[in-house]
């Protein structure tokens, strides 16, 4: 019962949805109709103070050609809501008679009393990422088709680099991005994104190969949070716990206070703290 109510309650609300358009157009139809009585009568109170001197005949006769157009305007919009229209009974009965046809035709061939097919959240979630995976994979290899062709475009090199990289597939970003390096030393974005794919490659570890490019990013600015960042944690990981503990006191004291990576950095600055015994409250 429930499933037929359910139904019924949405073929009604198909019917109005499609014929609403219709009904509105007959209103529309109407509403035209009032308009042209009412020019009408603006035509006959123009004779009218015309004939009492309260206008001239210059006067009376721009206000009938203004009037007159807007008639012709009135005219033409309801000629076009009558064109193509079907008479209301027609367009009630039509509406009737398909939703009759599709109960019937739902009866004959459909199966009410099938249970659903339960929502299967980890079927489409895989399916979902064998999407992605397929996409990204094309895409990789359009880009390793333009590279072979241009293997010195470094933007090529650079997007081949971040799109490994966001793939959790550093050491596969690690020789694009190298030899985008080589053709341009100066872009220290792209160096300090080259320095971090070295330590993600390297489980997290600084290697000499990678604080030197930090080096060269901080000659560069020396400011540059990320290199500041990876530099800190290279004084860590070789015992110089206290003086990578400065250097991350003051790249917070210097960050945008919204920047989406400093409560991780404050984090690790604080435990660092309490390994040295220093009261994590120093940390900003």
């Amino acid at each position: 019962m429930i499933l037929w109510g359910t139904i019924a309650i949405l073929s009604v609300l198909a019917i109005i949805y499609v014929m609403w358009p219709l009904l509105s157009a007959q209103g529309e139809v109407s509403e035209s109709q009032t308009s042209l009585s009412v020019y009408r009568s603006q035509l006959a109170e123009v004779d009218a103070d015309l004939a009492r001197g309260i206008i001239s005949p210059a006067e009376a006769d721009a206000a009938r050609i203004e009037i007159k157009r807007r008639i012709l305007g009135t005219a033409q919009a309801r000629d076009e809501a009558h064109e193509g229209r079907l008479p209301l009974p027609v367009t009630i009965v039509g509406g009737l008679v398909s939703l009759a046809l599709s109960i019937g035709l739902y009866l004959h061939l459909g199966s009410p009393a099938l249970p659903g097919k339960p929502y299967n959240q980890s079927a489409e979630q895989e399916a979902l990422t064998k999407a992605v995976v397929s996409e990204f994979d094309a895409m990789m290899a359009k880009l390793e088709s333009h590279l072979e062709a241009n293997p010195d475009d470094v933007e090529g090199l650079k997007a081949m680099g971040w799109a490994q990289m966001r793939a959790g597939k550093p050491e596969k970003a690690i020789g694009a991005l190298k030899r985008a390096v080589e053709l341009a030393p100066k872009d220290m974005q792209l160096l300090a994104l080259y320095g971090e794919t070295l330590v993600e490659a390297a489980s997290g570890k600084v290697s000499d190969e990678a604080l030197d490019a930090f080096n060269r990013v901080l000659a560069g600015n020396a400011k540059d949070p990320r290199a500041l960042y990876y530099k800190g944690l290279r004084l860590s990981q070789t015992g110089e716990q206290k003086a990578a503990l400065d250097m991350w006191i003051e790249l917070i004291k210097d960050s945008p206070k919204d920047a989406e990576w400093l409560p991780q950095i404050r984090k690790q600055a604080q435990d660092l703290a309490l390994k040295l015994k220093i009261d994590p409250k120093t940390v900003p």
